[in-house]
């Protein structure tokens, strides 16, 4: 035998494959249920595809949409930004600028806050506000900067300068106004707190502007730093700063002349009071 002189042959497992296996495997064939069983899973498998690609395609489009609606509504803001004009009669605390700081701040905010968002993949990849927002946004920020928080600190200045001398009323102004133009030491909530009281004081009745105004702020003390700018030698933030540096120096100099005893009393009353 071939086995015993250590020969060895496979036509036996091969013959089996060719002449017995593979002829009898489709013999039977598939059963009807297995063929109702296959066709309801690619029945199944082809409707998720179009409903997956349905509403992929109805995202992409409702994004584009509204990064197509947001980028109409920056030019139309723009645009009357620029035709915008100052308003006549009520000036103080930076009212005169609503009309303008408005429709700056609805531009830059057309698509919302381009800090929180992840710009690879919002709106579908097709988030346009990572481009577009933080150059309108430096527009805003130029005018909150350079004319709004100086007309809001003109207000202050006068209160200021009518305030008792060394007195808690003054500590509280100089230190709004020192809040206001410089983040290192600013507490918004305080600041807000007293600008509101002010402006319902200022300009009782109207809360609409009260509210556009405390927007404005609110904005300003988030993503603005005067004294920053002016250590940086800006020369629009110390040309702006000139009017308020010898008011305030007087009002330090007056208050640092109070016993130290006073000074942390008062200090406690305007931030218990905030």
């Amino acid at each position: 035998y071939p086995a015993a002189r250590g020969e060895s042959s496979v036509w036996f497992v091969r013959q089996l494959f060719m002449d017995v296996v593979f002829p009898q495997a489709h013999l039977a064939g598939e059963s009807r249920l297995h063929q109702l069983y296959r066709r309801r899973r690619m029945s199944i498998g082809t409707g998720l595809m179009v409903l997956t690609a349905s509403l992929f395609s109805l995202g992409w489009y409702h994004y584009y949409q509204t990064n197509r609606d947001a980028g109409r509504q920056v030019l139309r803001s723009a645009r009357q930004f620029i035709h915008a004009r100052e308003t006549v009669g009520q000036q103080a605390f930076g009212t005169a600028l609503l009309p303008r700081l408005n429709l700056i701040r609805e531009a830059a905010l057309s698509y919302g806050d381009y800090r929180s968002k992840n710009l690879l993949f919002a709106d579908m990849g097709l988030y346009q506000g990572g481009r577009i927002g933080p150059y309108v946004e430096t527009s805003y920020l130029a005018l909150l900067q350079q004319q709004f928080l100086p007309a809001v600190l003109a207000g202050l200045s006068q209160d200021l300068l009518q305030a008792p001398a060394a007195s808690e009323e003054k500590m509280s102004v100089l230190r709004v106004m020192r809040m206001t133009e410089d983040a290192s030491g600013r507490s918004i909530p305080l600041v807000e707190q007293y600008m509101a009281w002010r402006w319902q004081k200022a300009f009782p009745e109207q809360g609409q502007v009260q509210q556009q105004l405390m927007q404005h702020l609110d904005y300003a003390l988030r993503h603005t730093d005067w004294h920053k700018a002016r250590v940086q030698q800006d020369p629009d933030a110390i040309a702006a700063w000139k009017p308020f540096a010898q008011p305030v120096a007087d009002a330090q100099q007056e208050l640092s002349r109070l016993p130290l005893y006073q000074r942390v009393y008062q200090g406690l009353m305007v931030r218990a009071t905030a």
